[in-house]
């Protein structure tokens, strides 16, 4: 039996390329693109059955903030997929999925606003036996999946860092003022807090962690972002000593000059200054040059048969949106077979078997190369 899916914010970027790599994948999901305005739903469900005429595809008119409307358009589906930039309506979503019967996945910002609303629910979906996952895609999504997947090629890890380099040619990007108001959000909320020493430590505001990426990015600085799902990493892994993710920066002018002032502004100017600030940071990426290219490096040591043993693991594409749909649509796999569809609420990176998950991803077209390392010669896949 198909598994029927209402895929919200299904005509923008992300959500189209969601809609098809999952395709792709899987011909027997009847889906159907939702978002505020019909006519663009309605036009790239019809580029979608061009693509994939034996898929069964649909289009819907809906606002998220309303409950009624929600409340019928959930009617009969399995599965809820938010892909949209709609931080705010979270809790209205959720209940609605609740009193539907109807499982949720959500690829948005790892914002303290979502995962309180979705928290308070807790108990209810696990009384009622729905399989609610937050946190998709890479960033967040796959962070703590990749510290999983290293925990699997070590008999002790006790270090698990993990360097982002998001090079983006923000000047061809079509970002909605819905996606601009949750990345400044996300700004208002930065924590820089990395585990070390068996700890959760907040490092000097000024401290930046240089890393080599390879070619074409070479070393550049990066700083420490939290994100909640790491957390998961030192529960489930005893051994572990440090953890953490570092991001690399825009360019020169929005990294030195634009985000401190951003930053203290948030913290200290009245709400009336911050729109301006906000619009001189969106002005500033205008400065990112080329090379382009989304990468993300897990750093991993440990001990393995008794010896130090190191283990890297590099992947990249050089379209973010991509970087983002294809881990969805590898952990919706397993949700769709019933293996990560398990009654409760999960971080993306904590319900995916990540041996299986990593095969998808490179499977489907993000380049994925693995460095092992111990008292012999490094061997590369």
């Amino acid at each position: 039996m198909a598994t029927k899916i209402l895929l919200a914010g299904g005509y923008g970027q992300a959500g189209q390329m969601i809609a098809g790599y999952l395709l792709r994948e899987r011909a027997e999901v009847e889906l159907t693109i939702s978002g505020r305005n019909k006519e663009k739903a309605q036009e790239t469900a019809s580029q979608l059955q061009k693509a994939h005429p034996q898929s069964s595809i649909s289009a819907l008119a809906l606002d998220l903030s309303d409950r009624e409307a929600l409340k019928t358009a959930l009617k009969g589906r399995q599965l809820f997929i938010a892909a949209s930039s709609t931080i705010s309506h979270t809790g209205i979503v959720a209940e609605a999925c609740l009193d539907a019967g109807v499982d949720y996945y959500d690829i948005q910002l790892s914002a303290p606003q979502k995962l309180e609303a979705l928290r308070k629910l807790r108990p209810s979906i696990e009384s009622e036996g729905r399989c609610f996952i937050t946190d998709g895609g890479f960033h967040p999504g796959i962070l703590a999946a990749l510290g999983r997947y290293a925990a699997l090629q070590f008999d002790e890890l006790h270090q698990a860092n993990i360097y982002v380099a998001l090079r983006v040619d923000w000047n061809k990007m079509a970002v909605t003022p819905g996606t601009r108001d949750e990345f400044v959000e996300e700004f208002k909320t930065y924590s820089s807090k990395i585990f070390q020493g068996g700890q959760w430590i907040t490092p000097s505001f000024w401290k930046t962690y240089p890393y080599d990426f390879g070619q074409p990015i070479g070393r550049i600085s990066c700083a420490p972002m939290y994100f909640e799902e790491m957390t998961i990493l030192p529960k489930a892994t005893p051994g572990l000593q440090e953890t953490g993710v570092f991001i690399s920066g825009f360019n020169p002018v929005t990294d030195y000059l634009v985000l401190p002032l951003l930053l203290a502004g948030f913290r200290f100017l009245p709400e009336r200054w911050q729109s301006a600030l906000v619009s001189l940071f969106w002005w500033s990426l205008r400065f990112c040059r080329p090379p382009f290219l989304a990468r993300l490096v897990l750093d991993a040591a440990g001990l393995r048969q008794g010896a130090s043993y190191t283990f890297q693991v590099q992947l990249s594409h050089p379209d973010g949106y991509v970087l983002t749909a294809i881990p969805v649509v590898a952990a919706l796999l397993q949700y769709l077979d019933g293996s990560a569809r398990k009654p409760g609420l999960w971080f993306q990176g904590e319900v995916v078997e990540p041996e299986r998950f990593f095969r998808d991803v490179k499977r489907m077209g993000v380049s994925m190369k693995r460095i092992y390392e111990a008292s012999g010669p490094q061997i590369i896949q």
